[in-house]
């Protein structure tokens, strides 16, 4: 039996327990976000793309939606590929557009951050924890020197733990250890049930918890109004939450809730499904890197387990004044895709896209080359991170098992096609 994302996610989060600490379940669970590896990736550069105004990125659109278009081969007459759209897609009317990027190395103040660290950090595990909080088992984990690594942790005896590092936060209650610990005992895949939301479609979806019913737009907007009044949305820096997806996990007459949240700024989302990429070099490997805040609840009305993966990209935003729109877009599928596959896509979306870079090699080069570390870590980022509007053509999934997400990505600047497909 193949597991769903979030039973991955879970899986995660308890083996973090058992081996080494509550304190590192959302450390492990962001690295696990990051190991996903692709079945299949093609990438295309793309010249002279036409760029218009931003607030024209959906103008003719009527003309695509419900269409299926042929394209054919220019060396084989029998070779063709037909592209079918989808009936409709949610639109946005961005009047901006914007990229982002982490701040360069040369700009960055350890120090700084760290005392922003000791005052934020302590002031939301006190909002989450209430009177279970206690100071003095906060503690800061500073190897930036080595790995550029500021965090500060909380973890208390009777099993609550957080973790904080600005935008990237973790916050787990005691009661989900504890319901994790005696499911991980009795645990039976035959007996796992698995009801999946969109909240596009089903906002009035129905989620039977232990202490009653609740439609799924009650819960979202009730979670949404905790968000904000414990401040949490202090480290989203300017996004907006809008639901996106649920899950139901039910298991031998347990039951938790799974409710991830898409960022949106000025109107525009950032791409928060697990998104398979992986671009390699001597130096360096680049994979997507998804961003949202997700939450745990065993009942209506409880936070169990909290996360967000937002980091502080959007403190760092240029504005675009111009980019490629939907119908370009398409133009540039119909002229550089292969001409013996089909195309069937169930949805299109414009958002922000992000691409992570990471060198293999500068964290143990401090030891071994000391000189090479110097070099790399002064001459550029080893470690960063760019989002960049794009076109998504989401391709139809035809097995409810797979939870990667499968389509055409085309940047929205430059006109770059990204493939990820089987």
């Amino acid at each position: 039996m193949q597991l769903s994302k979030n039973q991955k996610k879970r899986a995660a989060v308890w083996a973090a327990f058992v081996v080494v600490a509550i304190a590192f379940v959302f450390v492990l669970v962001f690295h696990l976000k990051k190991t996903f590896r692709p079945n299949d990736i093609r990438t295309q550069k793309v010249d002279n793309a036409k760029l218009s105004p931003v607030s024209q990125a959906y103008d003719g659109v009527e003309e695509i939606l419900g269409t299926s278009v042929t394209i054919k081969s220019d060396k084989d007459d029998d070779e063709h590929a037909t592209l079918t759209f989808p009936e409709s897609i949610s639109q946005y009317t961005p009047e901006k557009a914007y990229t982002f990027r982490t701040t360069p190395l040369t700009e960055f103040d350890p120090q700084k951050a760290i005392e922003e660290l000791k005052i934020d950090g302590p002031k939301v595990f006190k909002a989450y924890f209430g009177d279970d909080y206690d100071e003095s088992n906060v503690n800061l984990i500073d190897d930036y020197d080595r790995a550029r690594m500021l965090l500060i942790e909380y973890s208390d005896e009777n099993g609550n733990s957080a973790d904080f590092s600005g935008g990237t936060f973790g916050l787990t209650s005691a009661e989900y250890v504890n319901y994790l610990s005696n499911k991980t005992q009795s645990f039976d895949s035959s007996d796992t049930q698995i009801k999946k939301y969109n909240y596009e479609y089903d906002p009035a979806a129905a989620i039977s918890f232990p202490d009653g019913d609740i439609t799924l737009s009650e819960i979202t907007e009730k979670f949404i109004d905790y968000f904000y009044e414990k401040n949490f949305s202090d480290y989203i820096y300017g996004c907006e939450l809008r639901p996106h997806t649920a899950e139901v996990t039910e298991e031998n007459g347990d039951m938790q809730c799974d409710i991830v949240y898409e960022l949106i700024y000025d109107g525009i989302p950032f791409e928060c499904d697990f998104c398979s990429y992986d671009e390699r070099n001597a130096d360096t490997e680049t994979y997507y890197f998804p961003l949202d805040v997700s939450t745990v609840m065993l009942s209506s009305g409880s936070y169990d387990m909290i996360s967000s993966s937002s980091m502080a990209f959007v403190n760092n935003a240029t504005p675009v004044d111009k980019i490629i729109s939907l119908k370009d877009a398409v133009e540039i599928l119909k002229s550089n895709l292969a001409r013996y596959i089909d195309y069937k896509f169930s949805d299109i979306k414009l958002m922000y896209c992000g691409k992570q870079t990471q060198h293999f090699y500068y964290t143990w080069l401090l030891d071994e080359d000391p000189e090479k570390y110097t070099e790399i870590v002064s001459s550029d980022d080893p470690n960063f991170t760019e989002f960049r509007p794009t076109w998504y053509f989401i391709l139809e999934n035809e097995n409810d098992a797979d939870t990667m997400t499968k389509g055409i990505k085309v940047d929205a600047i430059t006109g770059e096609i990204t493939m990820i497909v089987e």
